[in-house]
């Protein structure tokens, strides 16, 4: 019997997806992850409109480099769409005003991590900006009154997870007698103010690499939420059939278990089965579910 956070009813669809391919910058440069926000964008809005809800959603990128980037929208206030931390910042506040208790929130960040940290684009004649995200990004949720789900395709994501009172992880913890514990425990259920869903817990997150290339977790990710890519154009459509969708719902948990089942790499290394590369992705919910939609 799995508990359950979702609203009354459904309302509307926020997104914000943030890729940076770090060109012209310090950092070394990515192939893959433009396409992942540009892709996550397109499959989140067919799952909006095919669970009949309207969406707002908006690309912040950085592409070749400090270029010419579109305006934003958003009550009255023009926001550039250049993935600085200082415009997205701007953007989640201006979101704050607008977003009701029943609206979902979905923030995706495809790009560069180290251990809680991810990887804005410089301003001009600046370095790479690194921000802290359990100190400096999660904070920017907390008066969001919405339902939150933050996304992190960048190595070492997990590490952003932090245990609780009633919820902690096998994949560092590796003695099944602490999560029992825990679970079992006489702890009041911690329910997250945000959910996060990660492409690696410690380790590297990688990319498969090519014409078209996309992170090795969120192509599992658009797979499940049912984008069919085209070899030839290298475009995607977006299948009827959504793998992940579970009992009518799509929930981080069933995206969660899609994405393990079904990533390029594997999930760990061990001596029968050793592994130069491997990702195990993660989430904070716990023994809690967090449904985005209802199909």
């Amino acid at each position: 019997c799995e508990l359950i956070q979702e609203p009354p009813s459904q309302g509307k669809v926020y997104g914000v997806f943030i890729g940076l391919d770090y060109h012209g910058t310090d950092q070394e440069p990515l192939s893959g992850t433009l396409n992942d926000a540009r892709e996550l964008k397109e499959a989140f809005e067919h799952i909006a409109d095919k669970a009949t809800l309207s969406s707002e959603l908006y690309l912040m990128l950085q592409d070749e480099g400090v270029g010419t980037y579109e305006e934003h929208m958003i009550d009255e206030v023009s926001i550039n769409s250049y993935a600085s931390y200082e415009n997205v910042e701007t953007l989640l506040k201006q979101l704050e005003k607008v977003i009701k208790p029943e609206d979902l929130l979905i923030v995706t960040y495809h790009g560069h991590g180290s251990e809680d940290l991810i990887t804005f684009a410089p301003t001009i004649g600046k370095d790479a900006d690194e921000r802290t995200v359990s100190t400096e990004i999660l904070p920017l949720f907390d008066s969001i009154k919405g339902r939150k789900l933050l996304i992190l395709d960048s190595c070492e994501s997990g590490t952003s997870i932090a245990p609780s009172a009633s919820s902690t992880s096998l994949v560092y913890e590796q003695n099944p007698r602490s999560w029992f514990e825990t679970y079992f425990s006489k702890e009041r259920y911690a329910i997250p103010s945000t959910f996060l869903l990660t492409s690696a817990a410690d380790s590297d997150a990688y990319e498969l690499v090519g014409e078209h290339g996309h992170g090795v977790f969120t192509l599992a990710l658009l797979e499940g939420l049912g984008a069919v890519h085209n070899s030839r154009d290298f475009s995607s459509t977006y299948s009827e059939s959504i793998p992940a969708l579970r009992k009518g719902v799509i929930s981080v948990d069933s995206l969660y278990t899609y994405i393990k089942n079904n990533q390029r790499k594997p999930l760990r290394t061990s001596l029968s089965n050793p592994a130069a590369q491997y990702q195990h992705p993660m989430t904070n919910g716990g023994a809690m579910d967090f449904i985005l939609f209802h199909l």
